[in-house]
């Protein structure tokens, strides 16, 4: 059981690394996307001169405005998620704490007990030796 708990832990964790590392590819993305937004905005605005230009100019930037508010979805997402696994990592990890406690506690019992029965032998074997003088 405490080998499966263990499993479990790892396995979480590298979930969580995978999503930690989806998470800062996106998070440059969205970074990429505003530079190249404001670039192409200081570019735009030195530059059209005609309204069919202009209005050429206002399409791309609602485009790059689309791919930038979809990617800003993607990153909060992504976040979430990032948030979920880190809960269920901690989860895991407890889960497999507690088993090598209890294992630990048993093994202290079992010690005990082990301890206790090897010193009542000590001591009837005391005991017959002194009834025998």
């Amino acid at each position: 059981m405490l080998a499966y708990r263990r499993f479990r832990e790892e396995q979480e964790l590298r979930r969580l690394a995978e999503a930690y590392r989806l998470r800062r590819q996106a998070e440059q993305l969205l970074a990429d996307y505003r530079q190249e937004m404001e670039r192409e905005q200081e570019r735009i605005a030195g530059c059209a001169e005609g309204v069919e230009e202009w209005q050429h100019f206002s399409e791309y930037l609602e485009a790059l405005a689309e791919r930038l508010r979809a990617q800003k979805e993607r990153v909060a997402g992504l976040r979430e998620e990032v948030s979920r696994l880190e809960k269920e990592a901690i989860k895991a990890a407890q889960e497999r704490e507690i088993l090598e406690r209890l294992k630990a506690r048993r093994l202290a019992a079992a010690r005990y007990e082990e301890g206790r029965r090897e010193q009542r032998e000590i001591d009837e074997l005391a005991l017959v030796g002194y009834q025998k003088s």
